[in-house]
Parts: C-alpha cells; sequence; structure tokens
C-alpha cells in the first residue's frame, strides 16, 4: 500500500511541475497549486498571475498537453488575475515596463 501511495504522490507531484512549467513558458506564475484525485485523473486548482492575456482557449488547451503529458484526464480549475513585473533598480528607480524581461 506505502507503493501505491508513494506512486501517487510520486504522479501528484509530476502534475504540478509540468503545470507550472507549461504557464512559465506562457508567461505566467502559479501560486497555491493544489492537485487532487479526481477519478482516473486529476484536478488542478491555483491562482494564475498572467503577464500577458490568457484566454480559456489557452487553458484548455494546457489541460490537453498536460493530460497528454500525464497519460491521465487533467481538469483545471483556475483563477486568472492580469499582472504586471515591475522592477527596481539599486537606486530604488522603476525600470520602464518595455525593458523589463518577462521570465
Amino acid at each position: 500500500a506505502s507503493y501505491n501511495l508513494r506512486n501517487e504522490l510520486d504522479r501528484q507531484q509530476n502534475v504540478e511541475t509540468v503545470f507550472t512549467r507549461i504557464l512559465a513558458s506562457e508567461s505566467a506564475d502559479v501560486e497555491d497549486v493544489a492537485i487532487q484525485p479526481r477519478g482516473d485523473g486529476y484536478l488542478v486548482t491555483g491562482t494564475v498571475y498572467a503577464y500577458q492575456q490568457l484566454t480559456s482557449g489557452e487553458i484548455a488547451d494546457l489541460q490537453d498537453e498536460l493530460s497528454a503529458s500525464i497519460g491521465a484526464p487533467i481538469t483545471i480549475r483556475v483563477r486568472i488575475i492580469p499582472a504586471r513585473l515591475e522592477q527596481i533598480n539599486l537606486r530604488g528607480t522603476p525600470i520602464p515596463a518595455e525593458l523589463t524581461p518577462i521570465p
């Protein structure tokens, strides 16, 4: 039984890692990610801070990509908050947004 639990925890961690990595490539950060077993797949919840607009279609594509990567059905239910990256230089002066790199 402990082997199955370990396997399940590894799989949930894999879901979170892939989800976070894909969103990072979309110029977004994720907080409060929770992965819960749901049927034969997983429910992913959390808060996404999007530095570029993320549409529901892009979230659906992410859901498909994540499902294919994990090999199990994934349902994504996230709150998307538009965000802007601000950087302050050593003198405390804001760096213009056009020069602010997006990770």
